[in-house]
């Protein structure tokens, strides 16, 4: 009896305490991504060219050359953004990725539009070490990092990124 009422209390108030801090998880990742982000640059990808990015007002050419994560130098921007792209690398739909990165691929095939070819996550807009951003800058796409060049400087479309991803049809 004594059991029951010492046990009753302790288990309403662990319950109180864990759907409390699950709630304000959310807001305690939210808040530091904010921080986080606050002073980084913005850059948007290319409608019409999802291989294409602008970085401080300059279009950058994403190229197909990876980069290694030793090459990877300050972090100068972000992207943030799942597109579902077609097969001219037009973007079809772009979402934002939440801050709580509850947005994922799977939750983009629910609607996909029959003309989609990939989608593509693009994420952070980094410096390369020993190199000016001028020149080029690291995009990550797909969790993978890879250089940038200018638009004016860019040899040919060969060299541009090959955009994949998983089957989505």
């Amino acid at each position: 009896m004594k059991t029951k009422k010492i046990l009753i209390p302790l288990l309403v108030v662990l319950f109180c305490t864990l759907v409390i801090g699950y709630f304000a998880k959310d807001t305690i990742i939210k808040k530091v991504i904010h921080y986080q982000i606050k002073d980084k640059i913005v850059c948007k990808v290319n409608a019409k060219n999802a291989t294409q990015i602008s970085y401080k007002e300059v279009m950058y050419q994403i190229s197909n050359v990876s980069l290694d994560p030793s090459k990877i130098g300050g972090w100068n921007g972000i992207i943030n953004q799942i597109a579902v792209v077609d097969k001219n690398n037009c973007i079809l739909e772009q979402k934002e990725t939440d801050s709580s990165a509850q947005l994922t691929i799977k939750d983009i095939k629910n609607n996909i539009p029959k003309d989609a070819k990939f989608i593509v996550s693009f994420l952070s807009v980094c410096s390369i070490k020993g190199t000016d951003n001028k020149d080029a800058i690291a995009v990550q796409v797909n969790n993978q990092f890879y250089k940038a060049v200018p638009v004016a400087s860019a040899s040919t479309d060969k060299t541009a990124i090959k955009l994949f991803t998983e089957e989505l049809h």
